[in-house]
Parts: C-alpha cells; structure tokens; sequence
C-alpha cells in the first residue's frame, strides 16, 4: 500500500470537496444514487489524468466489501447518531469518532483506488470524453444504473460541479 502522505488523488480529493458545491453534490449522489463518493472523485481524477476507468479495478482490491462491510455501516452508526439535541451530549462526541472512522475507512479506499491508478496506462481519449466515460463507469455501479435518462442528467450535472465553465450543480 502506498503512504497516504503521498497520494496525489488524496489531495485531490480534499481540493475537489472543499469547492462550492461538490461536496454537496457528492454527498446529494451518494444519498440519491446509492454512488460511492470516492468513485466519483476518483472517475473526475483519472480523466484529468488521461486514464479511463474500468473493470479491472474490481480484480485489484475487493472494493465492494470494503464499502459494504466498512464504510458503509459506519455511514448509517454516523447518521443513527445525528441529532441536532443532543450536540453537547456524549453522543455527539461517539458520533465525531465515528465519523473519523468512516473518514480514516475512506483514506485507506483512496489509498487503494490511487494504487490501482499507478498500474494503468493512458487513454486515447480526450479529457473531456474520459470525464463522460468514467463517471458512467461510477453511474453504473449505482441502485439508478438502469436509468439512461438519469444517467445523462447526472453526468452533465457533475461536470457543471467539478468543471465550473459548464456552470454549477
């Protein structure tokens, strides 16, 4: 694995989450969708990159169990725990280590999704046909992926957000 200070997509993805919008716009795909935040900063990071996204990601590292049996109950243990109340409870404070968990969870999926990248050769594709193509890859793998409509509306949204020229979410 590689050292975390060291990841570029990491930084990345704390650039990206801390512009107007995006982490909104993540968080609004992840509830909405069903699509993993991390994919999608990732997808956007690799077209930057000239990579495209594909299956093979699945072969490197099991990316589904680590969401599933991981990341994903500690989102709900996060969310349980969310009441607006209880904020100077103890509670609130079980909540916040829970969500340096969840976050710590996330760090080492990044870890693996930028050590995945390392092992992948360039597209031939433009950049801006490799943001379509990689963040259909993401729509894929969400609980709306029969949805061509939604699919496209959600794309060209997501470019609007990480690509302000296009306007925004």
């Amino acid at each position: 694995m590689h050292d975390a200070t060291n990841n570029p997509f990491w930084s990345y993805s704390l650039t990206q989450y801390q512009r107007p919008d995006v982490a909104h716009w993540c968080l609004h795909s992840q509830d909405i969708h069903g699509l993993d935040v991390n994919l999608i900063l990732f997808a956007c990071w690799l077209s930057e990159l000239g990579v495209r996204i594909d299956d093979s990601i699945f072969c490197f590292r099991p990316i589904s169990v680590l969401q599933q049996e991981l990341i994903e109950p500690l989102r709900m243990l996060r969310n349980a725990l969310k009441a607006p109340s209880q904020k100077q409870t103890q509670v609130y404070h079980w909540r916040e280590q829970v969500k340096q968990l969840e976050l710590s969870a996330e760090r080492i999926e990044q870890d693996w999704l930028y050590a995945w990248s390392q092992q992948q050769a360039k597209g031939t594709e433009s950049v801006s046909e490799l943001r379509k193509l990689n963040l259909s890859w993401v729509w894929r793998l969400g609980k709306d992926a029969a949805d061509g409509t939604a699919e496209q509306a959600w794309i060209e949204a997501t470019l609007r957000c990480f690509y302000p020229p296009h306007g925004e979410c």
